[in-house]
């Protein structure tokens, strides 16, 4: 009887341990699910993040852009002005031309493609947080160069027009800078 009573226990113990095996291992399914399910999550947080963090930039980039384009305009009229009167002004009405026409386009265009990225971002198609440069120094706007020690150019106003300016070409391919016997009034260095 004391084999059997022990026998039985035996089988008691080994039932409730298949039992709460059983149990264990439902309760482990559960938790990996729960972790799979929390990193999901997360993930999609920081996609809608990451989203969010490319619609504020695309945001900015346009409103700046504007007032970049309003100010190039406006600069456009000043120096459309100026360059019958200073033909030097023809590069940078050029430049302020340019900039009007083309950079409201430009902004369009990468904003297009930000917005493509945050789409992708969140199909999970991209990855879920912004590149980073790679050397952060060579991100960061570079310091305005040094003026020149010594101006490139002196300007001494005129005191009065000389006749000899009433003819700059003396001969073909010669430009008089300056009447005989008297220093220019625009140097050159």
């Amino acid at each position: 009887m004391a084999t059997l009573a022990a026998a039985e226990m035996s089988f008691a113990a080994q039932d409730r341990a298949a039992t709460l095996k059983t149990a264990l291992l439902h309760v482990d399914q559960q938790l990996a699910e729960l972790e799979k399910s929390k990193a999901e999550m997360a993930d999609l947080k920081l996609r809608a993040e990451t989203a969010a963090e490319v619609e504020l930039l695309v945001r900015m980039l346009t409103e700046v852009g504007a007032e970049f384009v309003g100010l190039a305009e406006r600069l456009a009229e000043h120096t459309g002005r100026a360059v019958p009167i200073v033909f030097e002004a023809s590069g940078l009405n050029n430049v302020v031309t340019v900039c009007k026409s083309q950079v409201s386009d430009a902004i369009e265009m990468v904003c297009k493609s930000f917005r493509a990225h945050a789409d992708a971002v969140i199909a999970g198609l991209a990855p879920a947080t912004l590149p980073q440069p790679d050397n952060p120094a060579l991100a960061a706007v570079p310091a305005p160069a040094a003026p020149p020690a010594e101006p490139h150019i002196t300007y001494r106003p005129a005191i009065k027009a000389h006749p000899a300016y009433k003819d700059a070409i003396s001969k073909p391919g010669r430009l008089k800078c300056c009447p005989p016997g008297s220093e220019p009034y625009l140097t050159l260095r």
